[in-house]
């Protein structure tokens, strides 16, 4: 990996600077670059790092090689028992024994898909973003004017979205719209075609 692929390159000398007490959450992988699978994995987690760079305001996705022997000591207090092993670390994420954040590894070898799909499950969840961690609740379409309510003073466009689009798709919409003077909302659809039937009548 390189900086160029959008990727963190995290070594023993940068590593607690980079996982704790940050406002932004991060991604790691544990990999060794002499291992197969972790050659085989790495355009995925490219394809990540690139994929989610709107993201970058809240989230980075970085990776630690295990082969380099000044990162031994890191990849053991770590207990990265296998290759490549991923991790989550929140935001401000509190330095400390047995601090090795979220392992994610059910994932094994994921699809990008898959793996986007997880990021973004995580950063839904996250209780410790903040203030300007973005809104991932609904509202529901009862009161149109609650999209309105507490947006940042920089704010130039909001967006509605339906929450029956497939998946986390309606939550991937607001991440990509991160930092950008934009507000997304998700909506209950059923009370949205409600009220667009009652408009239509």
């Amino acid at each position: 990996y390189s900086a160029s692929d959008g990727i963190l390159i995290l070594t023993a000398s940068n590593f607690n600077e980079s996982i704790f007490k940050r406002s932004t959450a991060i991604f790691v992988e544990f990999y060794n670059s002499y291992c197969g699978a972790c050659q085989r994995f790495a355009p995925t987690w490219k394809a990540a790092a690139k994929n989610i760079a709107g993201w970058n305001t809240i989230v980075e996705v970085g990776a630690l090689d295990c082969a380099g022997d000044e990162n031994n000591e890191v990849c053991r207090s770590n207990e990265i028992m296998r290759y490549p092993t991923m991790r989550y670390f929140p935001p401000q994420y509190p330095p400390g024994a047995n601090q090795l954040g979220t392992n994610l590894d059910h994932l094994l070898m994921p699809e990008l898909t898959e793996l986007i799909n997880e990021l973004t499950g995580h950063l839904v969840n996250e209780t410790n973003g903040g203030q300007l961690w973005p809104r991932f609740d609904k509202f529901n379409g009862d009161k149109w004017t609650e999209i309105f309510e507490n947006l940042p003073s920089a704010t130039k466009y909001v967006y509605v979205i339906s929450d029956d689009l497939p998946g986390l798709m309606p939550q991937q919409v607001i991440l990509d719209h991160v930092g950008v003077n934009t507000e997304v909302r998700i909506v209950d659809a059923d009370t949205a075609k409600l009220l667009t039937v009652k408009r239509n009548n």
